[in-house]
């Protein structure tokens, strides 16, 4: 299996038809590998029954098709703004973003690589003007090593989920929050039910990541990479991931 290159998510983008050029120059390898993924997720689920379609926000079009650089919000200023993909089937209408922040217990933000959540909450944000709290219907962080993936960056991801979590267990009602106390939570973790939590790298090994991933409810796949003779639409443990999204949304 090979790293994903320019010409692979320019591949992704053509298939989805979508009706401007995708500009890939300025991508970071990391980058490349987010954009792919995005594009890959929404031509799987299009095959398994869902419209997919790119929306692009800017106020003039661009020029070609535009992805976050780095974390931002639903309400971006500037003539070009980025896009994200609107997913919908049946009654369920949702949008998919990449390097969208997301606001915690602690009150703060915290950037989930690609997200999934419910297209009237994104509205809604942006009437507001607010980021989206808690959990998103699904969270996919991306790490993109030729090496092996560090324990750490594991940690600090699991950190992040974990204080989405809390929100979004405190909103529902449903969490485990053992004692609460001014400027004080004190808990295992927030419950992450009703929420689809991935790592994919691009790393060979992901150690004890493999272990500690897992236990806290975020699902961890390495090696995930591009395979000879790859059809867009059809990679392997992308299928296993949007077989669950299905699920969620019968």
């Amino acid at each position: 299996m090979n790293m994903v290159t320019a010409v692979d998510v320019a591949n992704a983008a053509k298939t989805l038809a979508t009706h401007f050029p995708l500009t890939t120059a300025s991508f970071t390898a990391g980058k490349l590998y987010e954009a792919w993924m995005m594009l890959e997720v929404g031509l799987t689920l299009r095959r398994k029954g869902w419209q997919a379609d790119w929306i692009d926000t800017s106020p003039v079009r661009p020029s070609s098709m535009i992805f976050r650089g780095a974390p931002g919000s639903l309400t971006p200023r500037g003539r070009i703004r980025p896009g994200y993909l609107h997913l919908s089937r049946g009654r369920h209408d949702l949008e998919m973003h990449n390097s969208l922040q997301y606001r915690g217990m602690s009150g703060s933000l915290h950037e989930v690589d690609i997200s999934v959540l419910a297209a009237d909450e994104a509205n809604e944000c942006r009437r507001a003007n607010n980021s989206p709290v808690g959990l998103p219907y699904v969270g996919l962080e991306l790490k993109h090593y030729s090496g092996d993936l560090s324990i750490g960056l594991t940690r600090s991801m699991l950190m992040a989920t974990t204080d989405l979590a809390l929100l979004w267990s405190n909103r529902q009602m449903a969490g485990r929050l053992t004692h609460q106390a001014p400027g004080k939570t004190f808990t295992s973790m927030g419950n992450i039910d009703g929420s689809i939590s991935y790592v994919f790298t691009t790393a060979e090994n992901v150690g004890a990541s493999e272990r500690v991933a897992p236990f806290y409810g975020t699902a961890i796949a390495s090696r995930v990479r591009m395979p000879a003779g790859h059809v867009p639409g059809h990679h392997p443990e992308i299928d296993g991931l949007c077989d669950q999204i299905n699920a969620m949304f019968p």
